[in-house]
Formats: C-alpha cells, sequence, structure tokens
C-alpha cells in the first residue's frame, strides 16, 4: 500500500470527472482538507469511506488500495483486511492511553484527598504522576 500512488490515483480519478475537492469531498461526506491529506500522500481514505469513494470515482476499491488499476486483486484484497486491522490497533491505541490517563489521575485525586502524609517522597510521586497523566491525555487528544 502506497499512500503517494493512491493519492496520484485518486487525484487523477477525481480531475477525470472534473470534481473540486470540495465538491468530492462533499460527496463522500469529509472536509475537502481530508481529499488533500489524501492526494498529496500524507494520509490514506478511511476504511468506511473507500465503498463511497470507488464508486463516485469508479474505481475499484482493491484498485484504491494498491495505488494502481491492477488486473490481479488478490493483493489487494489482503491490503483491504492489513489496513482494516492496522485501523483497529490503533482505535485500541488510543482508548488504552485514554484509559491509563484517566487511572493515573484518579490515582493522584486519591492520594491527594486521602492526605496520605509519607513525607516528601509521596509529594514527589504525586507530583510525577499528575504529569505523566497530563502528558499521556495531551498525546491521546493530539492524535485524535
Amino acid at each position: 500500500m502506497d499512500k503517494k500512488k493512491t493519492g496520484e490515483l485518486i487525484r487523477q480519478a477525481r480531475a477525470g470527472k472534473k470534481y473540486t475537492q470540495t465538491e468530492l469531498g462533499d460527496l463522500i461526506g469529509v472536509t475537502n482538507k481530508a481529499v488533500s491529506r489524501w492526494e498529496n500522500g500524507e494520509s490514506f481514505p478511511d476504511i468506511g469511506v473507500l465503498e463511497r469513494l470507488s464508486e463516485i470515482l469508479e474505481i475499484k476499491i482493491q484498485d484504491i488500495v494498491v495505488g494502481e488499476i491492477q488486473a490481479d486483486h488478490e493483493t489487494a484484497l489482503t491490503e483491504i483486511v492489513r489496513l482494516a486491522k492496522l485501523q483497529k490497533m490503533v482505535t485500541r491505541k488510543k482508548i488504552l492511553r485514554c484509559a491509563v490517563g484517566i487511572i493515573l489521575l484518579l490515582y493522584s485525586a486519591v492520594i491527594g484527598c486521602c492526605g496520605l502524609k509519607g513525607g516528601t517522597m509521596v509529594v514527589i510521586i504525586e507530583a510525577v504522576i499528575s504529569i505523566i497523566a497530563v502528558v499521556v491525555l495531551k498525546k491521546a487528544q493530539s492524535k485524535k
């Protein structure tokens, strides 16, 4: 799967249909910026829009995934399955990061509310946990 090749294929098909990026985005239900990112090879269309994109541009889904019109579609089907698994894994990682951040924040809040007075070490641990929780949450939000 080559994002650059797929982007070029989408660009050529869109231009062949005389759609602007905005028009194509409106037809699919994404922004013109998403279409631009696809065409520039910065990202790949989400698996949820591949079918509609395929219909509008009159290109087989397998060809979009591979980035070129091909006669052999077995490789493309393998790529589609791989892409679906990859997107699922990315979603799981985001959920895990959020969960870890929430747990760390709750732990920090419990330590702070219970007033555990174990000395300087508890305060240092509490501060470190709070910082880690904030960093994890910000990373999770920035990757959305």
